[in-house]
C-alpha cells in the first residue's frame, strides 16, 4: 500500500484506491471538497487506525490524491515573478482568506509569495482554483461553444489601465482594475480621460471613434465646434493651432488640462470654449449603475437645474459639463469612474457604494453630513471606506516649500520609525498619522492633504468661462466664475461679497454669491 508524507501532517499518510466504505460523507482538507470513497483516490492518516478518539486530527484526515500532489512551489505569467510557495490554512479553523487573484474565500490549501511559516504576512494570496486554471495546458483550456467556430481559450482579463507608473507588484492580482494611488497629477488627468473615454466608447459607434469629424454641434455648448491639433504642422485651416509654450488650454467639460499628449480637441471660435476629443464624445445620457439614469440636455447652460456642486461624487463645486437627474449630481469624472477599482491602500478591491450607514472615511478620518445619493468606495467586508476625493489623491505631489516631491502617507507603518510627532508645515496643527498626509523624508516636511493645496476646491472651477445661464439673472449675458477680491454686495440676499466664489455678469455689475446661486 503506497505512502506519503505530507507537509500538512505529522504521520504517514496512507493511499486508498476507492476503498467500499459505508459511512458519512468527508471532505478534503486540502481543497475542502467532498471525497467519494466509492470513485475518488485519496490519502488518509495512517495513525488513525491507532488513535480513534474524537479529539484526534487523525481521525477524519483524508485529501484527494490530486490535492497530495500540487506542486510546492508554482511560477506562471498570471502571478508574479516571486515563485509562490503552497501553504496550509490552519486546520479545522472557521476563518476565511480571499483570494487576491479572484476575490472568492477560502479555508483549504493555498499558495503564498512567502514561505509557508509566513504566510500571515504575504503580500499574495491565491485559491486552489485559480492555480489549477493555470496549470491546465492550453488543449484544456479551449472550449466550444454553438455560436463561434473556433474553440475558445480561457485568459485572464487584460489590463485594463494601470494608474500607478511605479508597476508596483503588489497589485498584480488585480490588473484589470484600476490603480490607485495615480503616480501624480498628470497621470490622474490621464487616468480621467481614460474612465472617459471608456463611457464613451460604449455609447458610440466604431467609425465614430476612429474618424473624428472636422466640425461637430456639441449638446454642451450653443455654437459649433471645430477639431484642432494643438502639434499641428498642417497648413489645414481646421486643424492648425499654434500655441505658446506656457499657454495651458483648459477642457470645458472635465475643467482639466489639454496636455501635449492630447493632440486633437475641439475648440469654439467665438468663445474660449474647447473639449478633450473624449470628452465630446461623452453621451448626453446613460445609465450609472447606483445614481440610475443621468442627462443633461444642455451644458453649462443649464446648471440652475441642479447648482454647481458634484453632489454625489467629489463634493466640489464646478462649471464643467453635468450629468443629473432628480436626486443626484456627478461632474462627468466622478460620473465615469469604475464601479471598481484597486487602492494601495487596502488589499482587496473597492467598489462603488452608495452612502453605507457605518460610513467613515478612513484616508481623512471624516463622518461628515451626505446625503442618501453620495457615492463612496469601500470593501464592505472589511468594513473600509474611502470618499471619492481621497481616493483619487496622487502619490506624489509638489510644494514650493520643498524642493523634493512629497509622498502620500497611507498606514502609521509607512512613518513607524519616525523620531517625533508630525506637524503640518502650512496651518501648525499636530498631523494624526493614522490619516493620509504628505511627507518628504528628506526635509521631514509634513503637509495635511487639504493644507498641501488649499485651492484644491476651486479645481473644479475654470475662472473667466461667461456662459453659465440661470433664470435667476434672467437677460442674455451669460454669468462669470471670479474669486471676488473688492467689497462688494451679493444681488441676491445683500451680504457683503469679498473674498469668496461668486459668479458676475460685468455689463451689469451683476453679483451673487456661489451660495446664493446654487440655492433651491
Amino acid at each position: 500500500m503506497a505512502e506519503l508524507k505530507h507537509f500538512f501532517h505529522e504521520h504517514k499518510l496512507i493511499l486508498n484506491e476507492a476503498e467500499p466504505v459505508i459511512g458519512k460523507e468527508v471532505e478534503c482538507v486540502g481543497c475542502r471538497r467532498p471525497i467519494n470513497k466509492l470513485i475518488d483516490a485519496f490519502y488518509k492518516c495512517n495513525n488513525s487506525l491507532i488513535d480513534s478518539s474524537p479529539s484526534s486530527d487523525c481521525v477524519g484526515f483524508y485529501m484527494h490524491k490530486t490535492c497530495s500532489e500540487l506542486p510546492s512551489t508554482f511560477t506562471r505569467p498570471l502571478f508574479p515573478k516571486q515563485p509562490l510557495s503552497l501553504f496550509a490554512l490552519p486546520y479545522r479553523k472557521q476563518n476565511f482568506f480571499p483570494c487576491d487573484a479572484c476575490d472568492s474565500e477560502s479555508q483549504c490549501f493555498m499558495y503564498c509569495s512567502e514561505s509557508s511559516a509566513n504566510w500571515t504576512n504575504s503580500e499574495f494570496l491565491v485559491c486552489l482554483k485559480c492555480v489549477i486554471s493555470e496549470l491546465k495546458s492550453q488543449e484544456e483550456r479551449n472550449r466550444y461553444h454553438p455560436g463561434h467556430d473556433h474553440p475558445l481559450t480561457l485568459v485572464q482579463s487584460p489590463a485594463l489601465f494601470l494608474v500607478n507608473d511605479m508597476n508596483d507588484e503588489a497589485d498584480w492580482g488585480h490588473s484589470n482594475l484600476m490603480h490607485f494611488p495615480a503616480h501624480d497629477e498628470a497621470s490622474l488627468h490621464k487616468a480621467m480621460q481614460q474612465c472617459i473615454m471608456k463611457v464613451a466608447n460604449a455609447h458610440q459607434h466604431d467609425s465614430a471613434i476612429a474618424e473624428p469629424s472636422p466640425y461637430i454641434k456639441h449638446w454642451a455648448h450653443r455654437h459649433q465646434l471645430a477639431l484642432r491639433n494643438k502639434n499641428a504642422t498642417t497648413s489645414t485651416p481646421n486643424l492648425s493651432c499654434k500655441l505658446a509654450e506656457t499657454e495651458i488650454l483648459i477642457c470645458d467639460g472635465c475643467i482639466k488640462p489639454i496636455s501635449l499628449l492630447d493632440e486633437l480637441f475641439y475648440e469654439c471660435n467665438s468663445c474660449n470654449f474647447f473639449l478633450h476629443r473624449s470628452c465630446s464624445q461623452f453621451p448626453e445620457e446613460f445609465e450609472h449603475h447606483l445614481a440610475g439614469k443621468l442627462g443633461r440636455e444642455f451644458g453649462r447652460e443649464d446648471h440652475e437645474l441642479d447648482g454647481l456642486h458634484c453632489k454625489a461624487g467629489c463634493g466640489l463645486v464646478g462649471n464643467g459639463i453635468f450629468m443629473t437627474n432628480k436626486t443626484a449630481s456627478l461632474d462627468i469624472c466622478c460620473a465615469s469612474l469604475p464601479r471598481m477599482i484597486k487602492h494601495e491602500a487596502h488589499r482587496h478591491p473597492l467598489s462603488q457604494l452608495k452612502n453605507p450607514d457605518d460610513f467613515f472615511c478612513k484616508a481623512c478620518l471624516d463622518q461628515p453630513e451626505t446625503n442618501e445619493e453620495t457615492i463612496m468606495y469601500g470593501c464592505e467586508r472589511c468594513k473600509f471606506y474611502f470618499h471619492i476625493g481621497c481616493v483619487i489623491r496622487p502619490h506624489l505631489m509638489n510644494h514650493r516649500w520643498d524642493p523634493h516631491p512629497l509622498y502620500l502617507i497611507l498606514s502609521p507603518k509607512n512613518v513607524a520609525d519616525h523620531p517625533h510627532e508630525f506637524e503640518c508645515e502650512l496651518c501648525s496643527l499636530q498631523i494624526n498619522p493614522s490619516s493620509w498626509f504628505y511627507h518628504c523624508n528628506i526635509c521631514d516636511l509634513s503637509f495635511h492633504t487639504d493644507c498641501i493645496d488649499p485651492d484644491d476646491w476651486l479645481s473644479n472651477i475654470k475662472f473667466g468661462a461667461n456662459d453659465i445661464y440661470s433664470d435667476k439673472h434672467p437677460h442674455p449675458h451669460g454669468l462669470t466664475f471670479i474669486f471676488n477680491k473688492k467689497k462688494r454686495n451679493c444681488n441676491l440676499c445683500g451680504k457683503d461679497a469679498r473674498d469668496m466664489l461668486a459668479l458676475e455678469c460685468s455689463p451689469c455689475k451683476y453679483l451673487v454669491h456661489e451660495e446664493c446661486f446654487d440655492e433651491d
